[in-house]
């Protein structure tokens, strides 16, 4: 006869309380004509009282939801769910620590207990009830003698060695094939996945590679802009600078003398004490762009004006740089605009002659 390991005996167990499980569907109060492993798997005698009244019936409190089995030994969990030692141990090695019937976690109280979970107390009291069925887990007995109380049948020999039956070889070697196709297909998942992120990590660096490229290109249009409006701005101070020497030089116009009239497209940089009249010519926009398209003028360059025009760019400039008394808006849309604006012009210069 063959001989087995306590491991193998314990795994035999748990397989016939699991195979349990997997077909029960019942209530603890027929659990024992629905599950026959309970009286099956114990082989218990008629002569030894299944409880305390040796009515034959398990109580529900003895009875491990798990495997459905006595509660050999006994844990009884913080949510008064009991189950067996073993079960107890597989959930501990398997799950992540919580009941398996309400799911509460386990990990703070197996600490507080210092893994000593078996319920002494109620381990006594189902000593004293299934002596038998106990006696497996208190000493050392034969395994023949184990495999008998657990209900468990030894394979036997033959000549040729273990009787296997062929449909069960079969069904071996064909769950082995399917075993070895899914390896192959992980495998070969694994490969595509690995060159799938190798490619994706070249796109990346490529993509990283070509912003750097871009911001660079920004970065130094940036940079050209910023000297061009520098280099823009010193030769517009150097013209202003020759206008204005040019305007004040007594051989020239010498405006200081009084009686000029400048005409200019914008006045910012003009001294406040050049001018006692500041006159700003306003055109509505859909005149300025018929005029400026007569003129030859880029659309560039007649959006710009019409903007500049919007914005009143020219009076605010105005506002900003002379005396707000001295700044006067007229709008020349028409001929007879310009004549109006140079007969104020002329009661302007009477009246600021005879001052």
């Amino acid at each position: 006869m063959a001989r087995r390991t306590r491991k193998s005996r314990k795994s035999s167990k748990m397989m016939t309380s699991q195979n349990l499980l997997s077909t029960s569907n019942c209530t603890a109060d027929t659990i024992e004509t629905s599950r026959p492993h309970c009286e099956n798997s114990f082989n218990q005698p008629n002569n030894i009282p299944m409880d305390a009244n040796s009515t034959g019936h398990i109580p529900e409190e003895h009875i491990c939801v798990v495997c459905m089995g006595l509660i050999i030994p006994p844990v009884v969990l913080p949510c008064n769910h009991r189950v067996c030692e073993e079960c107890f141990r597989r959930i501990e090695d398997l799950s992540n620590m919580e009941c398996p019937f309400c799911r509460r976690r386990l990990h703070a109280w197996c600490r507080k207990l210092h893994d000593n979970v078996v319920d002494q107390e109620l381990w006594q009291k189902m000593q004293q009830l299934y002596p038998q069925q106990c006696k497996t887990h208190t000493k050392d007995i034969g395994d023949d003698e184990e495999d008998e109380l657990l209900g468990i049948r030894q394979p036997t020999l033959a000549k040729d060695g273990f009787s296997i039956n062929k449909e069960l070889r079969a069904e071996y070697e064909a769950e082995v094939a399917k075993i070895e196709r899914l390896r192959q297909q992980e495998e070969e998942l694994s490969l595509r996945t690995i060159h799938e992120m190798a490619q994706i990590e070249k796109d990346i660096d490529l993509q990283l590679h070509e912003k750097e490229r871009l911001l660079q290109i920004q970065s130094d249009h940036e940079l050209a802009c910023r000297l061009h409006e520098e280099e823009k701005n010193a030769l517009m101070n150097q013209h202003y600078n020759l206008v204005l020497d040019e305007m004040e030089d007594p051989s020239d116009i010498n405006i200081s003398a009084g009686g000029v009239i400048v005409d200019y497209h914008g006045c910012d940089f003009f001294p406040k004490r050049f001018f006692q009249l500041v006159i700003v010519l306003r055109t509505d926009t859909n005149i300025l762009w018929e005029r400026l398209e007569r003129r030859g003028y880029s659309t560039g360059k007649i959006q710009e004006n019409v903007q500049a025009e919007i914005m009143q760019v020219i009076l605010e400039e105005a506002r900003e740089s002379y005396d707000i008394d001295i700044i006067k808006e007229f709008f020349c849309n028409v001929p007879e605009d310009a004549d109006a604006i140079i007969t104020f012009v002329e009661e302007w210069l009477r009246g600021y002659t005879a001052m």
